[in-house]
């Protein structure tokens, strides 16, 4: 393709127009800008296609760096840098001594053909591996330093760009240094399901176990027996080998992992390194079958079994010159009792979802369901445990997903698929936390399953509700979280994760009750961060209920509830912190009230009576027939509607029926509604009632109406918050303000995208002297959006 450019040149050279050639790409003077009617580069691909225009051979590399010029560029004898061509992802970069930008005509780069056939992308073991060089019609857009979660954020656009048929990449190690197994392996599978639906195949170049990272190499192997697993299951699922694994670690360790694989920094990989690497790419990129899933020291060795029937034919002759025929036909048993470990046979693989694992008992004869946990010391999936010191007989679902060999547990496993044609269905699905854990919810409410997790906090909801609701496809989901976020989590942060978790239960079609918080003896320090929590979300219950016409959320006040109890400590266990079998009594009989809502219009309950708050928003028509002496009526009809915007009595609340304000421009809007004129400012107190009020001879409050930033505030003397109709506020204009800026003493430019980094900077006043950063950029700083 670039001797293709070159000759293009020369003809032009030839006939006379070299400057047509020189026009479209051109070397900038040394800095960070463009001559007049060029732009910067933004590909890798197109920077490396522009050498060939300046006649420049070296491509250096690309990197990601704020202290270079940003995209293409040139550096000849410039210290600190290796000459050649770089490209740099940073935008906008800097100026640095001569490095020199490359730029070209607008429109330029979009004229070239980046398709390749392979594309490299990663961390700096990609970034500093001459891929491009080895494998024929190849890109290398790996950058130094990136996870997972950054590769994830550039893989959409070089698919687009480069359009390739293999990926080729390598990330995870920088991302286990500080984050889990399981974090990393979710951000790993969101860039495979991208780069297969982009119609390419996936090469993942497994991790190596490099000296300087001893202490994290057993998260390397948890890391990468779970890609193994993955890459069998889409191999199944997609009956071909959609995602190939190159196992680095076991290769390196077969060849004694000398220090010759590594560079001097004992963590990259060495010239002989790289070669390895070379060999097995390539010989895996043009697997001649097509069907390896794992490729090991060169060899294929893929783990994943033929799921088939073995039909064997007999013929036998007889003496009277006759045959018969005997033909049996053996199936492969769908779930097994593997050897005790953590392991399943080839073939066969871990059963993922409590039900599966439940249903798997009726297979295997087995009665007696143990329970559920998420421990990293037992089995990941299901097991079995009969006679084993620590575990109480019977088959356990363990939510880890690794898990370890313990004892003699035995792991449960079914072929690939089995658990995909179970009708997981229930009526009610159980989530949250160890409240949700330790609750016999399934025995109490018939068609349900119980899926809660000690410890889980509403973020580790939001990270399994997804799945559970495609497997379980219920109609109810009652879910408990917040408590434990709350120990180190503000309300409004927890209130954000909870609503995200409820927009995701509503919009698979089902209905939410939530359980609220306990006023449990061992957390009292932390009992006004519940209450004030429990408040978002009757307001938020009440708003999605005039929103959808319906409760979609329903709420179980359990605070108010247990108070009014007396809050008893027979309420709770040891612990002072669960509940006991009489808190669990009363959970038992609320919930199975408010899913049996006879009406099926209850907001929120409170000690098994419907207590809900909200107000229909309706006109009330009143009609009065008058008789006369004349014999005739006289009728009158007067229609009064609902008044949309109320001023409330002083405090921190709204009448029923109403909510608060949440944007600066409601509240100006509702001034009109109430006849107010003066608008006092804006603040951001806890103090002072949240969102829109009303001083009027309020001492500390200077007369006229206030919007208040602080999400829950405070009532303070005689200030009245202003509050509206549930709806009268929306649509809310989440969009940024393009237009809007603000220049530090610096002379920079700041945007939305800076506000958004800091939630301090929402108060910053725009260049214009008026607009607040917080009216300009809703998206960042708006909690609404």
């Amino acid at each position: 393709y670039h001797m293709n450019l070159v000759l293009l040149a020369t003809v032009c050279v030839l006939f006379g127009s070299v400057a047509t050639a020189a026009q479209d790409v051109a070397m900038a003077p040394a800095g960070n800008t463009c001559p007049n009617g060029y732009i910067k580069l933004t590909t890798a691909a197109g920077c490396q296609a522009s050498m060939s225009l300046l006649s420049l051979s070296a491509f250096a590399g690309t990197e990601d760096t704020n202290g270079w010029p940003g995209g293409c560029y040139h550096c000849d004898n410039v210290p600190g840098c290796t000459d050649g061509v770089w490209f740099n992802a940073a935008n906008p970069g800097a100026a640095n001594k001569g490095a020199m930008p490359i730029c070209a005509l607008p429109g330029w780069e979009d004229n070239i053909d980046l398709s390749v056939d392979t594309m490299f992308i990663g961390d700096s073991d990609i970034a500093r591996w001459d891929s491009d060089i080895i494998i024929p019609n190849s890109v290398n857009v790996g950058v130094g330093g990136y996870t997972c979660d950054d590769v994830n954020g550039i893989i959409d656009g070089n698919l687009q760009t480069y359009n390739p048929k293999w990926v080729v990449i390598v990330c995870g190690e920088n991302d286990l240094f500080d984050q889990s197994v399981s974090a990393t392996f979710s951000d790993f599978k969101v860039i495979i399901g991208k780069i297969i639906a982009s119609g390419a195949q996936a090469i993942y170049v497994g991790t190596k176990p490099e000296p300087s990272t001893k202490s994290i190499h057993s998260k390397y192997q948890n890391y990468d027996a779970l890609i193994r697993e993955y890459a069998d299951s889409l191999a199944i699922l997609n009956s071909s080998p959609t995602l190939v694994m190159i196992d680095v670690y076991p290769a390196f360790i077969n060849l004694g992992n000398p220090k010759s694989l590594y560079d001097k920094d004992r963590l990259h990989l060495s010239s002989q390194g790289y070669g390895y690497w070379n060999t097995w790419t390539t010989t895996a990129l043009n697997d001649p079958l097509g069907g390896c899933i794992r490729w090991s020291s060169n060899a294929c060795d893929s783990s994943i079994a033929p799921i088939t029937t073995t039909t064997t034919t007999t013929v036998v002759a007889t003496t009277a010159g006759t045959t018969t025929t005997t033909t049996s036909t053996t199936a492969t048993q769908e779930v097994v009792m593997a050897l005790a470990g953590n392991t399943c046979p080839n073939g066969y693989v871990k059963l993922t979802t409590l039900a599966g694992c439940q249903s798997s008992m009726n297979e295997l004869s087995l009665s007696n369901f143990a329970g559920t946990e998420n421990e990293n010391s037992w089995p990941g999936g299901c097991y079995y445990c009969n006679n084993v010191p620590g575990c109480t007989n019977g088959v356990w679902f363990n939510f880890a997903t690794l898990g370890a060999s313990n004892g003699g547990a035995t792991p449960i496993c079914a072929v690939p698929g089995w658990e995909d044609n179970i009708d997981l269905s229930v009526d009610t699905m159980f989530i949250g936390d160890s409240d949700i854990a330790r609750w016999d919810s399934d025995i109490i409410i018939p068609n349900s399953v119980n899926v809660g997790v000690g410890g889980y906090t509403c973020d580790d909801v939001n990270g399994i509700i997804d799945g559970n609701l495609q497997t379980y496809n219920p109609k109810w989901v009652v879910i408990v979280c917040g408590e434990n976020d709350l120990f180190d989590q503000s309300v409004s942060a927890t209130f954000s994760d909870f609503k995200v978790i409820i927009g995701k239960i509503i919009a698979s079609g089902a209905q939410a009750i939530y359980v609220g918080t306990k006023p449990e003896p061992s957390t009292k320090s932390i009992h006004s961060k519940y209450q004030n929590y429990d408040a978002l979300i009757r307001e938020y219950a009440d708003s999605l209920a005039i929103l959808n016409s319906s409760p979609t959320l329903v709420m179980i006040d359990v605070y108010p509830a247990f108070i009014n109890l007396g809050n008893p400590k027979s309420l709770y266990d040891k612990d002072r912190l669960h509940l006991s079998s009489q808190g669990y009594g009363y959970w038992n009989t609320w919930t199975t009230t408010a899913l049996n809502d006879p009406l099926g219009g209850c907001i929120r309950w409170s000690s098994n009576a419907c207590d809900s708050s909200i107000a229909p928003i309706t006109t009330t028509t009143t009609t009065t027939v008058v008789a006369t002496t004349a014999g005739t009526t006289t009728t009158t009809t007067s229609t009064t509607a609902t008044q949309e915007v109320v001023m409330a009595l002083a405090g921190n609340t709204c009448p029923n029926g109403y909510v608060k304000l949440t944007t600066l421009a409601g509240c100006q809007s509702s001034m009109n509604e109430l006849s107010l004129s003066n608008f006092a400012g804006t603040e951001n107190e806890n103090s002072w009632p949240g969102g829109c009020y009303y001083c009027n001879n309020v001492p500390g409050c200077t007369n006229g109406v206030w919007f208040n930033f602080a999400t829950l505030g405070a009532s303070n003397g005689g200030a009245t918050p202003i509050c509206a109709v549930p709806g009268w506020e929306t649509p809310i204009n989440c969009l940024n303000d393009s237009d809007w800026q603000w220049t530090n003493n610096s002379g920079k430019v700041k945007k939305c995208d800076w506000v958004a980094r800091r939630e301090s900077r929402c108060n910053k006043i725009g260049d214009d002297g008026i607009t607040l950063a917080r009216e300009a950029c809703p998206e960042a700083c708006n909690a609404a959006c």
